[in-house]
């Protein structure tokens, strides 16, 4: 057995600590870069594109009917809370594109057998995809791509989830009348104690 250098591997230990501390540390070439959470959105240099992200993902899961706010005295379990995840969706070049954001709830708050009985990921897998696309093939057939949006929004829940309110409400209540009519068609009333009742699904939810 060969005896490992101790200055050796101190000196690889520093190597990765610092390449991984520079890697987060990072900022795309454009100069801008991912807040990690919705406060840090607000103190950005791109303030206006994260804002409109949020923004739109609320309007959009307002617009779906995926939840209902609701007094918390009427809950009947522990809401489970959420955060935001930011992205920049870049080009074949490292070019930002587009500002995206997404609630997602933390769904490890989930009790099992309570809030949920089974898990899955109704998505396709690899092999799937080459038997569809081997079909095509040799068929002759033509296929065609969509993107849907918000897909993973439309399926219900099968049990009472309750959520707390998400950071932006408050925010998205200032962008507009027409918001904050949105708001008070799913029972929002910023002058009580709500919670939020989920109807379908969100991202993270098991």
């Amino acid at each position: 057995m060969v005896d490992s250098d101790p200055m050796d591997l101190s000196a690889l230990v520093t190597h990765l600590v610092t390449k991984a501390t520079a890697t987060v540390a990072a900022i795309s070439p454009n100069g801008s870069s991912e807040p990690n959470t919705f406060k840090q959105a607000l103190k950005h240099h791109l303030k206006n594109h994260w804002l409109k992200a949020a923004f739109s993902e609320i309007r959009q899961l307002l617009t779906t009917k995926t939840f209902y706010f609701g007094d918390r005295s009427e809950a009947s379990k522990s809401p489970i809370t959420s955060r935001w995840v930011f992205k920049e969706k870049k080009d074949s070049q490292g070019n930002v594109v587009k500002h995206k954001a997404r609630l997602v709830v933390r769904g490890f708050q989930q009790v099992p057998g309570t809030d949920f009985t089974e898990t899955f990921a109704s998505t396709a897998t690899p092999p799937t995809w080459r038997v569809v696309l081997a079909i095509a093939a040799v068929q002759d057939l033509e296929i065609q791509q969509i993107d849907f949006v918000g897909a993973f929004l439309n399926s219900g829940v099968d049990f009472d989830i309750y959520m707390e309110a998400f950071e932006g409400l408050y925010e998205y209540s200032l962008s507009g009348e027409e918001a904050v009519r949105l708001l008070k068609r799913h029972g929002w009333d910023p002058s009580k104690d709500q919670v939020i009742l989920l109807k379908k699904s969100l991202y993270g939810l098991k």
